[in-house]
């Protein structure tokens, strides 16, 4: 059965066997990119697909800047399972108030990029996405910490921050701008020649990279081609640096589309290193970082860790 053809009749029709018994919260952003034009529409329709699944469900439509209130009371009335749907920023949210407990995250993808959703087998197609979720299996996951506060994806520096800064600028612009504007940051990307100077102290020493951009993800990406990247070991127990030394931007725009076909350990400009923990050093007293696709500014030094199996989530079933 394809992710079309999947309805809430057939949810109903108990084909799919719940993730768990008792009443389920979902936690709604109304700021996601899917729920942008008619939120509660959008809710009602995730209420009424579960409804009809025989799942008892309290649906909280959220404004962006009241999820973690809202994700806090979700959590003190100890439900079996909290979907959180929105984008990889409303999954971490939602996440930051699980860790350590037994309550367990499913994800519906509405945002952009949905990473996360990825990584946990989740249809784009919303139905699909639900019945996943009810016929998925618990897992317990890693997650990485940025000085004390989690993320579950990754944490970027450097170029990809000025991509993400436009896009996040042009969200909800006129098609005609926001198309302008795109081509006017992919000239400016495939120019662009700054790098920063930073030392990786880590469990084999410090050493010095002077980089275009850095990545620290929680757990390592598959090489094979998939978009976006995927981590399909999410319990593996180590951060994977990426660090990209390329001298202009358009050498690592070609390494990026390189990666996604599954071939990036044969660039030499790409270094790769495993490990725990590791502390970024830099001459700067705070730097702009993203946390799971979000811009922030953040003391340095940059100490990254990981938490083995931290966090309930719900994949899946292949």
């Amino acid at each position: 059965m394809s992710e079309r053809e999947i309805t809430a009749i057939e949810l109903a029709s108990g084909r799919f066997v719940p993730i768990a018994q008792g009443p389920i919260i979902v936690i709604v952003n109304a700021g996601a990119g899917a729920a942008l034009s008619d939120p509660t529409g959008l809710s009602d329709s995730i209420g009424r697909m579960l409804t009809e699944a025989g799942r008892e469900a309290q649906i909280r439509l959220v404004p962006p800047d009241e999820l973690g209130a809202a994700v806090a009371t979700a959590a003190a009335s100890r439900p079996g399972l909290i979907i959180a749907a929105g984008g990889d920023g409303t999954a971490r949210t939602t996440a930051a108030h699980l860790v350590g407990s037994d309550i367990a995250l499913g994800v519906l993808p509405l945002g952009t990029v949905n990473r996360l959703a990825n990584d946990l087998g989740m249809p784009q197609q919303l139905a699909a996405a639900i019945a996943a979720i009810l016929d998925g299996e618990r897992i317990r996951m890693d997650v990485g910490r940025l000085n004390g506060r989690i993320f579950l994806n990754n944490s970027l520096l450097g170029l990809p921050i000025e991509v993400l800064d436009a896009r996040q600028r042009l969200r909800g612009r006129p098609w005609r701008e926001r198309a302008l504007g795109a081509l006017a940051v992919a000239w400016r990307v495939m120019r662009h020649r700054n790098r920063f100077d930073a030392e990786i102290e880590g469990i084999a020493g410090r050493f010095r990279v002077r980089a275009m951009s850095i990545a620290i993800s929680n757990n390592a990406y598959e090489e094979r081609p998939h978009i976006p990247h995927l981590r399909s070991v999410l319990d593996g127990n180590e951060l994977v640096l990426y660090v990209s030394t390329h001298d202009v931007g358009w050498k690592l725009v070609r390494s990026f589309v390189r990666s996604l076909a599954g071939r990036w350990s044969d660039d030499a400009s790409v270094e790769v290193h495993r490990m725990p923990g590791l502390t970024l050093h830099s001459s700067r007293a705070k730097v702009r970082v993203t946390v799971d696709g979000e811009i922030e500014t953040v003391d340095t030094p940059l100490v990254y860790a990981i938490e083995p199996k931290a966090l309930s989530v719900v994949r899946a079933r292949s």
